[in-house]
């Protein structure tokens, strides 16, 4: 939450806690992939994370709408709108993953 909010360093220390309680945890992989796009501007390094998310993963549509933001800004436009697709159809009410999905197709590269 404090991530989406904006409020990334104290996103980072809640984030740190969590990880020594449970490094291998399912959110760890993915929001150290979103902290990397959103406070280190990495999105290749953000990109790297969260497929190894996903692969561990397979079943979280917030690392796939996190992969396809990562891809977008890159300009890798197809696999942007393959990762919100896959968000989409994890979770078809994910607001977000819409949002990005129509975004996408209203304003195709």
């Amino acid at each position: 939450v404090l991530l989406r909010m904006g409020r990334i360093d104290p996103a980072i220390s809640h984030l740190e806690l969590a990880a020594k309680a449970n490094p291998r945890g399912e959110w760890i992989a993915i929001y150290r992939g979103a902290i990397r796009m959103a406070k280190f501007e990495d999105d290749l390094g953000a990109v790297r994370l969260l497929e190894g998310a996903v692969q561990q993963f397979p079943n979280n549509e917030t690392a796939y709408d996190y992969l396809g933001t990562a891809y977008y800004n890159l300009g890798r436009y197809p696999e942007a709108l393959a990762a919100f697709q896959k968000a989409v159809a994890l979770k078809p009410d994910f607001a977000m993953a819409r949002q990005h999905l129509a975004l996408l197709l209203q304003n195709p590269q």
